[in-house]
């Protein structure tokens, strides 16, 4: 939604933050979750340790594969096209 109101010049940072801040509070989340089972789990829990770690790790790969991969995201062509950057259209385009 953020990328439908915004303005062309503004629109890639804003779409780039929301993704980001929407993995970054999952991985956050995550944490508290084990931080919190942990101490209170230990022996009577809900979820034994094994499987605990097991479910964390499940959910907090994506996240944190896509915060350390899209650091080298390229530019889109169409980006670029209107920067008038023809090097980093035919870049992206390969």
């Amino acid at each position: 939604m953020l990328g439908d109101i915004s303005t062309v010049r503004m629109r890639a940072g804003l779409i780039m933050s929301n993704v980001t801040t929407n993995n970054i509070g999952c991985l956050v989340g995550l944490f508290i979750g084990k931080l919190l089972l942990g101490e209170a789990g230990a022996g009577g829990g809900l979820v034994d340790e094994g499987r605990l770690v097991r479910i964390i790790s499940c959910f907090a790969v994506p996240p944190t594969l896509f915060l350390l991969l899209s650091v080298s995201m390229p530019e889109s062509p169409v980006y670029s096209a209107k920067k008038g950057d023809k090097e980093g259209v035919v870049k992206a385009l390969r």
